[in-house]
């Protein structure tokens, strides 16, 4: 098989749609699920394989440097359960780092999930193929979230065929500290998720996820999103209450929202970052869109990290009975440790491992995962709205050589940062596009600035007034202009 490549005539952004055979006449598709970047390389995940792109050659094409080939073998036995044959593939919907040396990689395996190690460098398969069940979905369409921290796996997707049991999951951490799990069909701790990602901050890992909210009262189901926590250093509960179950287990709700008389609420998360530093504070931001019966909009919204913890520190929400309201829970009724702690620190510093908390605090967590509160966005309002439709799958930005790479679900592109060319001999047109990349030299020509460029006398400087206003529109025209180029193919 080769490789299909593909210009755009209007930007000349590069893109990769799959391995093609027969002379380039037969597509096999790309069906992106996630790609990751370590250091200078790109990994992309897809059907059947992994694909390996050096990102200081990617500039004019996107050509795979390795190719990462991972078949199933139980397609007659996928075949016979009857399900959708476009299922009868290895979709590849882990693809994790496991330390500096190893990637860890698990697949759909046509419906069979399994997992493995690879070499980072050389591809190569590390030791025995591992089961992937509670790490990997069943199908393509599921979703799931991993990471490793602290030497553990954890994850987040459906255990069974029927993707009825749904779990946030600890495993391949060897001895010391056992396999933990969400309780297991309880809509308090998880009903319906749809997990979008995960992150080890601190002494936690936190879990971003939308969820039928199991707290609205009103007719129908309604999507909130979600951020859950859980300690690293938990051991579960005791062999009487929540034994190899989280013990701190804390969930809170996302309010992404416009203000004023009545708040127009984003509820369902898309997409988010990793841990950022906005005005000198850990935070992360996401793509939020309406309900799916709403009104169509999307929303960016940040959240501060020390935000999310105060919520996790604040008040619990409780229905007494099928029939109420949901309520905080009185300071008075909360057990001490301060259910949801780590062991060995703050109210739970006496406690060396969480299977010595008392039962009183393990059953309290049990029946009260939910924190009364939601967690604001910065400024208590989006950073931005639109009501386009979009159709972006992942996002990659490639800080070194000034380009975005853009994932759709049959293609990924190359987006420059900057389009200084376009722009050519016109000085006016150059500077006033406030364009951080872009200089105009002194020989007459606009330019971008190479990494680590710095030499006055060969330019000219703008000051600009409102760089960040003039950037916040540019960047939906791009988006608009990169999401357009990709929904035609």
């Amino acid at each position: 098989g080769t490789w299909n490549t593909l210009t755009w005539n209007s930007h000349r952004c590069p893109s990769f749609q799959g391995l093609v055979f027969n002379n380039g006449t037969e597509r096999l598709g790309l069906d992106y699920q996630r790609m990751i970047r370590i250091q200078h390389m790109l990994y992309i995940a897809a059907r059947d394989h992994v694909f390996v792109v050096n990102l200081t050659t990617a500039v004019d094409k996107i050509i795979p440097q390795q190719i990462l080939t991972w078949r199933s073998t139980d397609v007659s036995k996928c075949a016979v359960r009857g399900r959708n044959s476009d299922e009868c593939y290895n979709y590849i919907k882990v693809l994790v780092p496991r330390n500096d040396e190893t990637l860890f990689a698990c697949g759909t395996n046509a419906l069979n999930p399994a997992c493995r190690n690879y070499r980072l460098r050389t591809l190569e398969q590390v030791g025995q193929e591992l089961l992937g069940q509670a790490r990997c979905p069943f199908e393509s369409r599921q979703s799931n979230v991993g990471v490793f921290a602290g030497g553990h796996f954890y994850s987040a997707t459906v255990t069974d065929f029927q993707a009825s049991d749904a779990v946030i999951y600890r495993s391949l951490g060897g001895e010391g500290r056992p396999v933990l799990r969400t309780v297991k069909y309880d809509s308090k701790w998880l009903r319906e998720p749809h997990f979008l990602h995960a992150v080890e901050y601190g002494n936690y890992v936190y879990f971003f996820f939308s969820e039928i909210a199991v707290e609205h009262t009103g007719a129908g189901k309604v999507v909130y999103s979600r951020v859950a926590r859980v300690c690293k250093n938990d051991s579960g509960g005791s062999s009487r209450v929540l034994d190899r179950h989280w013990t701190s287990f804390l969930k809170a709700r996302l309010n992404c929202s416009v203000p004023g008389d009545t708040f127009f609420y984003f509820d369902v998360l898309q997409s988010l970052t990793s841990v950022l530093q906005i005005n000198q504070r850990p935070a992360v931001v996401g793509v939020f869109t309406t309900q799916t019966n709403s009104i169509p909009g999307s929303a960016v919204c940040g959240f501060y990290l020390d935000d999310i913890e105060r919520v996790f520190n604040g008040k619990f929400k409780e229905q007494k009975n099928s029939d109420s309201v949901w309520t905080p829970v009185p300071e008075e009724h909360v057990p001490e440790p301060r259910p949801g702690s780590c062991a060995g620190e703050g109210s739970a510093s006496s406690y060396s491992s969480s299977v010595q908390f008392p039962d009183s605090v393990l059953s309290f967590i049990k029946t009260h995962p939910l924190m009364d509160e939601s967690v604001s966005a910065i400024n208590s309002q989006p950073l931005i709205t639109s009501t386009a439709k979009r159709t972006v799958l992942g996002l990659e930005l490639d800080k070194e050589h000034h380009a975005l790479f853009v994932a759709f679900s049959s293609c990924i592109i190359r987006v420059p940062l900057s389009r200084c060319a376009q722009h050519t001999t016109c000085k006016r047109r150059c500077l006033h596009t406030h364009d951080p990349y872009c200089i105009w030299l002194r020989t007459g020509r606009c330019a971008d600035v190479a990494p680590g460029f710095n030499n006055p006398d060969l330019f000219y400087i703008c000051v600009w007034s409102d760089v960040m206003s003039a950037a916040g529109s540019d960047v939906n025209s791009a988006v608009d202009s990169a999401s357009g180029q990709c929904l035609t193919h």
